[in-house]
């Protein structure tokens, strides 16, 4: 699942990081840790076919939770290359990704088709099922999946109110408009 290379990420990323540093210690979420991964998060699905980078076996981009919860639990696939452990803990990782970002940036969607719920649990499950098998191959950083996992209500509520309170595009100029006024 290579991604190819976005010249545009680690510059959004600043931008993100910037914000998230002011709006995250305003909420007392003082772990720098979460700060970047959620900024790498952002600006990395700043670009809309993020979202939907895992697919099946017959190579189909999965759109819901539920798909990717389907493909995570189904029979190990040789034939899509790689290590299995590997293809399901880029899977898990992708669950809370996509679940974190999509329950706090676009919270008001999720809760209107009446899935914050499993979203909130669907994503903490999926980070913790990646801490368990960082922790279990001794992967440097595996404890940023266990925060994740423990405080992910809070940070995608966190998320919430940064959308609200910071991405508002009228307050921005240039490049960054145009990416905000997409999340709003």
């Amino acid at each position: 699942m290579r991604e190819r290379h976005d010249e545009s990420v680690p510059i959004l990323k600043r931008f993100f990081l910037r914000i998230l540093q002011r709006s995250f210690t305003e909420l007392f979420i003082w772990d720098r840790a979460i700060w970047d991964y959620v900024a790498e998060l952002l600006a990395r699905f700043a670009r809309t076919e993020r979202l939907y980078r895992i697919k099946d076996m017959a190579g189909r981009r999965l759109t819901t939770v539920v798909e990717m919860l389907v493909e995570v639990s189904g029979p190990v696939r040789p034939e899509l290359g790689g290590h299995p452990l590997a293809r399901e803990r880029e899977i898990y990782r992708h669950i809370g990704d996509y679940t974190l970002f999509m329950s706090g940036i676009f919270r008001e969607f999720v809760q209107r088709r009446g899935v914050l719920g499993f979203y909130l649990s669907q994503g903490s499950r999926a980070y913790l099922s990646v801490w368990r098998m960082d922790k279990a191959m001794y992967i440097p950083g595996a404890g940023l999946f266990q925060a994740l996992s423990e405080d992910f209500e809070r940070i995608s509520g966190a998320l919430d109110y940064t959308k609200k309170v910071y991405f508002r595009p009228e307050a921005h100029s240039g490049p960054y408009r145009e990416v905000l006024s997409r999340l709003v």
